[in-house]
């Protein structure tokens, strides 16, 4: 499975005074540093948890993800990532499971398991590539919806996916 080095989170503004640069400049996201294979965690996802959507946040079931790495990855209608929980199971083995799926069990084998959300390739990744997943996936209601550049449809999250 892939560390954790093998992304980047690139945050760059340009000066908006300077001729020919404009908000459309800007250059934000999360890029792979090396090859990433199919199934391999690209990042494991960590930060606060709320319990209301912000324009940053992961949605991982009922609560809200607020993590610094994650508020970079950017939206895409054919992402080569998706988010999962990585568990462990009452065997110490790792496993990835859907984020939507309802875990039932003890409360011994949740304090084992501690899910955690990681975004794992659901597509070769190759050097330099920014890293994806298609927000109508996890977000109920997005916080701040948007038209995307892909198609230009408004991204609202689940409750609306069929909606234009």
């Amino acid at each position: 499975m892939a560390s954790d080095n093998k992304f980047m989170v690139r945050t760059r503004t340009p000066f908006l005074g300077f001729p020919g640069i404009s908000k459309d400049d800007f250059d934000y996201g999360v890029y792979a540093t090396e090859d990433i294979e199919i199934a391999e965690i690209v990042v494991r996802l960590s930060g606060n948890w709320i319990v209301e959507p912000s324009r940053t946040s992961i949605q991982i079931g009922e609560r809200h993800l607020e993590s610094s790495t994650g508020g970079y990855v950017n939206h895409h209608c054919d992402p080569n990532c998706v988010v999962l929980c990585n568990l462990v199971d009452l065997t110490l083995t790792e496993r990835l499971v859907p984020i939507d799926v309802k875990i039932k069990g003890s409360l011994t084998s949740m304090m084992i398991s501690n899910p955690k959300p990681v975004l794992v390739a659901i597509k070769p990744i190759l050097k330099d590539e920014e890293i994806t997943f298609d927000y109508n996936t996890t977000e109920s209601n997005l916080a701040n919806p948007f038209k995307c550049n892909c198609h230009g449809n408004w991204i609202r999250g689940k409750a609306h996916r069929f909606q234009e």
